[in-house]
């Protein structure tokens, strides 16, 4: 009574064939036989087949702004992106005909404020791959929808044949999903409709979507925050995949120091919406190596490479769950201005979930150079006239209780200073 979904990858025969019935069998061996032991058969099923049709000439869908085609090797989680697809099948485009594109299930065309087939903002594109054949786009009749599925639909309506080689180009908005599908759902589709069945079909594999960490918050939390200080971090995050390691790296201003950064301490929320600690969490060190972390024994190669404003964390990170990681020792950056932070996780080796946000604003620093405090005799008090031998024994003289006085500061500022800026 149980129902099982099975996912193969099979070869597809090269020429065009009708469909044929596909056999599934159940067998078993007895208990204790070998594994080169013959099985007993069990249960079995005829099913339906499907044709193979010729495949479509070229068939390509990727990012806009990748490689050729626009395709992009990896893109973010959620990101706003244009998609732009490129087909050619090797049939003529008849009037009636329909080129349908269906990515995996966890994309969406549909523009969702509108009406239910109405698709997210395209634009026909004039820059398809070279080849005879007309712009689909510009042709008479041709209209464009799109489905709660995942789907969208080109629809030939003109008078007369399109002929062989219609090349389709075309860019449509949508999002990321939050991951990479599963292998198995992570394919375009491609077809050629027509009333009498598939005239051509494509098939291409998803390109890689990279998880992007949550929530992510970077605020400083120290008595100190003026430039060049050292002060206490708070970095706040949830995960998208489970990790091992955790990189920060702080990208601007220059000056931030957290090579040399301490673990003050390492919360995760539990189910339950209370924090714990994570008594596994350490700062890492390439001298030190990951003996804090016993399931990290390998640094990946970017640490190697990473600078003092850059520092790795050993966590057993969970996946779903609020994390918060307080560092102390930081040598804040040595200018003000606007904080901007690289997150990584890294499970292993492997590169994982990543954010890169605005965190808070650096103050700068002021500093005293020099400080003088004049008596009264100063010519901006404005002093009474005085006699040479008066001026000579009271220029001697420090400040007098009740006295005026004049306090003069030589100041250093980490930042520049605009014209009529308020100090």
């Amino acid at each position: 009574g149980t129902k099982y979904e099975l996912v193969a990858q099979v070869l597809s025969p090269s020429d065009a064939q009708d469909a044929e019935a596909w056999t599934l069998q159940s067998l078993a061996r007895p208990v204790g036989a070998t594994a080169d032991a013959p099985a007993d058969p069990l249960d079995e099923v005829q099913l339906p087949g499907m044709r193979v049709v010729p495949a479509a000439t070229l068939w390509s869908v990727g990012v806009a702004g990748g490689g050729g085609g626009g395709r992009q090797s990896v893109s973010r989680g959620l990101e706003r992106i244009s998609l732009r697809i490129w087909a050619t099948t090797p049939a003529a485009l008849e009037p009636g005909d329909v080129l349908q594109v269906t990515g995996p299930s966890t994309f969406s065309f549909v523009n969702t404020s509108a009406s239910p087939t109405t698709c997210n903002d395209f634009v026909w594109d004039d820059d398809a791959p070279d080849g005879s054949g007309p712009l689909i786009g510009a042709l008479q009749g041709v209209s464009l929808t799109c489905q709660a599925t995942g789907a969208l639909e080109v629809a030939y309506g003109g008078a007369s044949s399109a002929g062989v080689g219609a090349r389709l180009a075309l860019s449509i908005a949508t999002r990321n999903p939050r991951v990479t599908p599963t292998w198995s759902d992570n394919y375009w589709r491609f077809e050629h409709r027509r009333a009498n069945g598939t005239a051509a079909a494509g098939l291409v594999q998803g390109y890689a979507i990279r998880p992007q960490l949550e929530g992510v918050r970077v605020s400083s939390i120290g008595a100190r925050v003026a430039a060049r200080s050292r002060g206490e971090l708070r970095v706040e995050f949830t995960l998208v995949s489970n990790c091992t390691l955790i990189q920060i790296t702080a990208e601007a201003p220059q000056g931030f120091e957290l090579a040399s950064a301490r673990l003050k301490s390492a919360l995760i929320s539990t189910p339950d919406g209370a924090d714990e600690a994570v008594a596994q969490a350490a700062v890492v060190s390439q001298s030190d190596g990951l003996d804090a972390f016993d399931a990290m024994q390998v640094l990946p190669p970017a640490a190697q490479l990473s600078g003092a404003n850059t520092v790795w964390v050993a966590f057993p990170g969970v996946a779903e769950r609020n994390t918060t990681i307080v560092l102390t020792g930081v040598r804040l950056a040595s200018v003000g201005g606007a904080t901007l932070w690289s997150l990584d996780t890294y499970a292993g080796t492997e590169r994982l979930d990543h954010s890169s946000v605005v965190g808070f604003r650096q103050p700068g620093a002021v500093d005293i150079v020099g400080r003088v405090l004049h008596n009264e005799l100063a010519l901006a008090l404005d002093p009474p006239l005085r006699t040479a031998s008066e001026l000579a024994i009271m220029s001697t003289w420090k400040p007098r209780v009740r006295s005026p006085a004049l306090a003069e500061f030589t100041l250093r500022f980490s930042n520049a200073i605009a014209a009529q800026e308020v100090l």
